[in-house]
C-alpha cells in the first residue's frame, strides 16, 4: 500500500482550519449555556414533583382527618343541647297533636251530636214582605241541645 503525499500545510488551510475552529468553539460555549439552562430546568422540575408529592401526601392525610371529622361530628350532634331540647319540642308537638286528633275521634264517638233541625213556629216564620233575613242565613234552632 501505498502512502498519500503529504501536503505541506499552507496558509489558506491554516485560515480555514481556524474559521472552523472558531465556528466549533461558539457551538461548544452555547451547547454549554444551553445544557446549564436545561439542569436548572431539570432542577426547577425535581423541586415542583417533590412539592406536588407533599401536596399529595397533605390530600390523603386530609381526605383521613376529614372522614375522622366526620365520625367526631355525628357523635357529637347525637348529644348537642341544643338538638337535644328541639328534638323534645318536635316529639312533645307530635304527641300533643296526636292526641288533639285522638281526643276530637273520642268525642265524636262517646257524645254524638243530634242531628240539626228547625222547628217551625209562629216567631222564626216571617212573611217574605217584611222578613229581613236571606236564604243563606240559618235559622235559629229550638230544641233538645241548645
Amino acid at each position: 500500500m501505498a502512502r498519500p503525499p503529504t501536503q505541506i500545510p499552507n496558509q489558506t488551510s491554516n485560515e480555514t482550519l481556524g474559521v472552523i475552529l472558531g465556528a466549533v468553539k461558539d457551538d461548544v460555549t452555547e451547547l454549554g449555556v444551553k445544557v446549564d439552562k436545561l439542569s436548572e430546568a431539570v432542577g426547577t422540575l425535581s423541586r415542583i414533583e417533590q412539592r406536588q408529592i407533599g401536596i399529595v401526601d397533605e390530600m390523603a392525610r386530609g381526605a383521613i382527618i376529614h372522614k375522622e371529622f366526620d365520625t367526631r361530628l355525628g357523635l357529637i350532634e347525637v348529644v348537642m343541647p341544643g338538638l337535644i331540647e328541639v328534638r323534645r319540642w318536635v316529639m312533645a308537638g307530635m304527641v300533643a297533636g296526636v292526641g288533639m286528633m285522638f281526643v276530637a275521634v273520642a268525642s265524636l264517638v262517646l257524645y254524638p251530636r243530634p242531628p240539626a233541625y228547625v222547628v217551625m213556629s209562629p216567631q222564626n216564620v216571617a212573611s217574605p214582605a217584611t222578613s229581613t233575613q236571606h236564604l243563606d242565613v240559618p235559622l235559629p234552632l229550638t230544641g233538645a241541645g241548645n
